[in-house]
């Protein structure tokens, strides 16, 4: 193991010198394994290991505080909360929630500035299953003065005309969301691993790892790395009981405990494909 600030400099040498490649979309053909060109973040859980690549192309900031939690004792958080076969979310990171992390995100990268609403019945799923999906932190608020035109022109003419034309980036900046330039942004896909926003420059201090393409998503959640180890352990994880039956999606009713995190330095093993080491 080299020293965290070892790698993270070295990341950030990098990435100021543009020479970090972006690569495959993520794990969407269920496909694992390292390119070897980004740092490898292993948490040790109760459960076995899971392995993760951060990009630190896509998210410098939060994959640095990520690397800064490794080789550092108790990490202090769980695998908690599940959607079955959707999504695995940890609890709070304690680091994290006591300095917020910023969003990091590229709208451009992503291609949404060039995505549009192409006419009414696009316009009208837009309506039914984002505008009026969505829900504020404080209910009768909306996040933007374009959000509460919009709601207020549905609701006065019953019609979602008003949305033909808008780019997905002009869309998401009218739910509130604040992009930035410079960054190799990835969809959201299975196996990405992502940081929800808590504000529209804040990200919530939660993991969570995507066990299902959720292209909607794109541009909303930020993705900071992919799962190449553990995989099939979160999607298995994922369909455990839930602490209360009855629920489609919540907390487990057995957590899985974060027991420590290690790291690898991308320059260890150019180009490897192998596992830091067997389940």
């Amino acid at each position: 193991m080299r020293p965290i600030s070892k790698i993270a400099t070295a990341a950030g040498l990098a990435l100021a010198l543009g020479v970090l490649p972006v690569h495959g979309q993520g794990a969407a053909d269920g496909a694992e394994g390292a390119s070897g060109d980004y740092p490898v973040l292993r948490l040790l859980t109760t459960d076995g290991p899971i392995e993760v690549e951060l990009f630190t192309d896509a998210a410098p900031e939060a994959t640095s505080r990520l690397l800064s939690l490794a080789d550092a004792g108790d990490p202090g958080f769980s695998l908690d909360f599940v959607q079955p076969y959707g999504r695995v979310t940890s609890t709070e990171i304690p680091a994290f929630a006591a300095d917020p992390v910023p969003m990091e995100i590229d709208a451009v990268a992503l291609g949404l500035d060039r995505q549009r609403i192409a006419d009414a019945g696009q316009a009208m799923n837009v309506v039914q299953d984002e505008l009026l999906a969505f829900r504020p932190k404080v209910r009768g608020t909306f996040p933007t003065e374009t959000f509460r035109r919009w709601i207020e022109t549905w609701r006065a003419n019953r019609t979602s005309d008003f949305l033909v034309g808008l780019s997905r980036q002009e869309l998401f900046e009218g739910f509130g969301h604040v992009y930035r330039e410079g960054l190799a942004s990835r969809p959201v896909e299975r196996g990405s691993v992502v940081l929800l926003p808590d504000t529209p420059n804040q990200a919530q201090p939660k993991l969570v790892f995507s066990l299902a393409d959720q292209p909607m998503l794109t541009g909303r959640w930020m993705v900071i790395g992919r799962v190449i180890q553990g995989l099939e352990r979160l999607q298995a994880l994922s369909a455990q009981p839930l602490a209360f039956e009855h629920d489609k999606a919540g907390p487990l009713a057995r957590p899985v405990t974060v027991r420590s995190i290690e790291s690898r330095d991308p320059l260890s093993v150019p180009g490897s494909t192998a596992p830091l080491n067997a389940d």
